[in-house]
């Protein structure tokens, strides 16, 4: 891009969006799966898909018993006036725990024997077909076969012509999405194990990954990955157990992991890999939001501002404050505790609705190991981020202008996919709450006001080298200074790239920005018009970074009407 292009550039311009989604981008996705068939023909021709409605609501409704079971326990005890001694001689008087654990059990037992009833049905009433038919209609991975995304892609780019070349990568777009179809149902079905059986055992949940393995061709690698993720789990919910057990009162529990003392009512919350604490009292809310990510701890160092800012706050995931506890069980604990604000929930939020959104967040950072060749791959720039900015940097100096304002876009871009890793995160905790549709999750994201996920605003300031400075006044100082060092800036010209430097950052920050988070949610919601689940569109985007949602749901939805 030239000055020349740039000189009609209107830095007060709009995002060229609707102020909400169109209506026919935010059907509501009923939990009703049946309502995604077109008539009741398609449930008679297709008893696969019967028994797939039928395993779902029963995963569903196991796995809401557990969690609702795990939510109101604590409520009831809270209710009670009980002290903690009597409660627990109540629970041993009934063997509570035991009886639990035995319910998740039989639960998950007649969930395994209903899968495989409905399967030997489906299987004596199948009509025989041909070796052709097998062969015209059977998956684009067959049962035993490994598919490999990666070495798959080196064979494409060895084909010896153009056209085998085209014809080999459209079949190994098809099993590429099959298989992450697959990925996505076994990551959904681990899910609501855990969720039911918090205690389950690693080798368990591998052999449901090699269940699904068998049919969709998951690699040694992804076995590997999955592994990680298991392990990372089962340190998170025996660090949870250890500190619970550690601090059975709620508020030195409290006190043990924020360094600071609830004066108000407090409840707690255990979750399989996560404490979840409702604050309901403003102050220490507002003390734990603001020193959460700080050492030192001082009252006075919350402005006005700060309380503000606290009121929007419904509720936040976050690690112990460091320092506190053993530097291990501080490190298996990050991301895994829940402060709500209890005091400011009104008609419009409810308890359980803020429990589900920021416990997604727990599971998002789950799942957030990804093998080297998934990170190359999500790298938003050739080349990778860092390492092509330095190489752009380098091939500046005695060079056009043209290529400095080309370097500003890569440069602020890069410095915006932290943030974008954010917002997605965020995006997805909003998506599970059935409530709530793509329009007004929109407003709660780009909203201008000096918003809570407003990362940009003028009026955010961050402590630098000694003194407060914007992340904008940051960013555009940097890159003045670079523009000197190339020679390309100087006295003279200094005021005009001062300008367009500010351009570029309305452009990438405000503008780009927005229509991220807009194709993001219209991405989201194609899945759930299209017949997937919340739990399964989570799962086949969560990997994904947020600027591919768009056609990634695409090539998703094409190949599920196919």
């Amino acid at each position: 891009m030239s000055i020349e292009q740039f000189k009609d550039f209107d830095s007060n311009k709009t995002l060229e969006v609707p102020q909400g989604l169109p209506e026919q981008n935010i059907k509501k996705n009923s939990e009703n799966k049946t309502e995604n068939l077109k008539n009741i023909e398609d449930i008679i021709d297709n008893p696969e898909t019967l028994s797939q409605i039928r395993e779902k609501e029963m995963a569903i409704k196991i796995g809401d018993l557990a969690a609702e079971t795990r939510y109101n326990l604590p409520l009831l005890e809270q209710s009670s006036n009980l002290d903690k001694d009597s409660i627990q001689e109540a629970k041993q008087e009934i063997k509570l725990d035991e009886k639990l654990r035995n319910l998740n059990e039989q639960a998950l037992k007649l969930f395994e024997n209903f899968k495989k009833k409905i399967e030997a049905i489906l299987h004596s009433k199948k009509p025989e077909k041909t070796s052709k038919e097998e062969k015209e209609e059977g998956p684009p991975i067959k049962p035993g076969e490994i598919f490999d995304p990666v070495k798959e892609m080196h064979k494409i780019l060895n084909q010896p012509s153009l056209e085998e070349q085209k014809k080999a990568y459209q079949e190994y777009q098809k099993k590429l999405i099959y298989q992450k179809q697959g990925l996505a149902r076994m990551q959904e079905e681990l899910i609501m194990y855990i969720r039911t059986n918090p205690d389950i055992n690693k080798d368990k949940l591998l052999e449901i990954f090699d269940q699904w393995g068998k049919k969709y061709g998951f690699t040694p690698q992804q076995r590997k990955v999955t592994e990680l993720i298991l392990n990372k789990y089962e340190e998170k919910h025996k660090a949870v157990k250890e500190i619970r057990e550690k601090f059975p009162d709620d508020h030195l529990l409290f006190e043990n992991l924020f360094g600071v003392f609830a004066s108000g009512k407090l409840e707690v919350i255990e979750g399989p890999m996560h404490l979840y604490f409702k604050c309901h009292n403003f102050r220490d809310f507002s003390r734990v939001y603001y020193f959460h990510d700080k050492i030192y701890f001082d009252d006075s160092q919350i402005d006005e501002k700060t309380r503000e800012e606290a009121h929007k706050v419904k509720g936040f995931c976050c690690s112990p404050n460091l320092g506190l506890l053993d530097p291990d069980l501080e490190s298996k604990l990050a991301k895994s505790l829940i402060v709500e604000n209890s005091s400011q929930i009104d008609e419009n939020d409810s308890s359980e609705r803020i429990y589900k959104h920021e416990e997604q967040h727990v599971i998002n950072y789950l799942f957030r190991i990804l093998p080297l060749e998934m990170q190359n791959e999500m790298k938003y720039f050739p080349k990778g981020g860092i390492i092509k900015q330095q190489e752009m940097l380098n091939s500046l100096k005695d060079k056009k202008d043209t290529d400095f304002l080309e370097f500003l876009e890569f440069y602020f871009r890069n410095e915006r996919r932290d943030w974008e890793e954010q917002i997605k995160d965020e995006i997805i905790a909003y998506m599970t709450d059935v409530k709530a549709t793509p329009n007004t999750i929109f407003k709660n994201l780009v909203e201008s006001d000096d918003g809570i996920y407003d990362y940009f605003n003028s009026k955010r300031v961050f402590y630098e080298s000694g003194n407060f400075i914007t992340f904008k006044q940051k960013l555009i100082e940097e890159n003045l200074q670079i523009g000197k060092d190339a020679g390309i800036i100087n006295q003279q010209n200094y005021s005009k790239y001062q300008q367009l430097i500010e351009k570029i950052y309305h452009k990438i920050f405000d503008l780009e920005w927005k229509e991220l988070i807009y194709n993001g949610l219209e991405a989201f919601q194609s899945l759930l018009d299209n017949g997937y689940s919340r739990e399964q569109a989570i799962a086949l985007l969560v990997q994904e970074p947020l600027y591919q949602w768009k056609i990634k749901s695409k090539r998703l939805v094409e190949n599920k009407k196919m």
